[in-house]
């Protein structure tokens, strides 16, 4: 893994599941992630808008979005540089990885998503990161990012 050990080290249990002590919103995120319905909902969204075969999922935590993406029939695979996050995955495609180095060959997905994770990848990084979504995407294939906007501007 090329990403930064000391950006991704942050990402430690406590900020999943003590988030008052990252300033993360997070709270007992390995029991409730699943149950959240916006995981099912975005996963219920991409089927429907973009009726993808096979996605790719950035910053995808313990891997909610993956795993309802799975069990509604569309081969997903996630990464996170999380440990923790990937120990306690909620899917066996999820993949302990930053997005400068995915673990996929060329062209295996028809679409990457990330929902409020592109914002977390170190600028240094940033073009690295893009140009791997990039190669894993076959010709034709496309992205969709949900990024925070509220009181900044993307």
């Amino acid at each position: 893994m090329n990403t930064n050990e000391a950006e991704a080290s942050y990402y430690d249990e406590a900020y999943f599941e003590r988030g008052w002590e990252r300033g993360t919103a997070y709270n007992n995120y390995a029991r409730t992630a699943l149950r959240n319905p916006t995981s099912r909902e975005i996963a219920n969204a991409v089927i429907e808008i973009f009726r993808p075969k096979c996605v790719l999922e950035i910053g995808c935590a313990t891997g909610a979005i993956v795993r309802h993406l799975n069990d509604l029939g569309v081969e997903a695979h996630g990464i996170d540089v999380s440990e923790w996050a990937v120990q306690n995955r909620l899917h066996e495609n999820v993949h302990c990885a930053g997005a400068d180095s995915l673990p996929f060959p060329d062209g295996k997905f028809d679409l990457v998503i990330s929902s409020h994770s592109l914002e977390h990848i170190p600028t240094a990084m940033l073009d690295v990161s893009l140009a791997e979504i990039s190669r894993v995407i076959h010709a034709g294939g496309r992205q969709f990012h949900m990024l925070p906007i509220v009181g900044t501007y993307p």
